[in-house]
């Protein structure tokens, strides 16, 4: 296994890491201390407003950041072992992808959420569309029209 294909195996710091959270998972159950359904979807709440969001896409950015590292490094070893060209086509798709697409789209949602306007909440539509729900509204009559209408082009006919 070259030092580049050692960058994307599961080794034991992760097989170790996923044990550790069953046996704690399983410990609270056990225990019967495990969070409820509320207190979790409380927790999950947390990460639908600004400050989680930019965490999630901080994460997102730097974990795609790795992978382009990993994938450059993993290149580099393919180049110096003779597998690939250096001008191999599908090396440069994939750096392509890896810098622009993948990083571009995650730094990119951080920026706009780091820097944009927070969302405003928006009610739901009325039943009757209008956005009345049937009254009228007090606040503006209906406007009366200020010009006559357009007559029928020629050879239409007459309402």
């Amino acid at each position: 296994m070259s030092p580049g294909e050692s960058l994307y195996t599961f080794n034991w710091q992760d097989h170790a890491l996923v044990a550790v959270l069953v046996v704690v998972w399983l410990a609270l159950l056990y225990s019967r201390r495990a969070p409820s359904i509320d207190s979790v979807r409380q927790f999950v709440n947390l990460f639908n407003s600004r400050g989680g969001n930019i965490l999630v896409l901080l994460w997102c950015t730097i974990y795609s950041f790795r992978v382009a590292m990993r994938l450059f490094y993993h290149l580099i070893e393919l180049v110096a072992s003779g597998k690939i060209d250096q001008k191999d086509g599908i090396v440069q798709v994939a750096i392509a992808f890896a810098t622009a697409t993948v990083f571009g789209m995650f730094s990119g949602a951080l920026i706009k959420t780091m820097t944009g306007h927070e969302g405003e909440y928006t009610s739901p539509a009325p039943a009757n569309g209008n956005g009345t729900n049937g009254a009228p509204s007090p606040a503006a009559p209906p406007a009366a029209p200020t010009a006559a209408p357009a007559a029928a082009p020629a050879g239409w006919p007459k309402p």
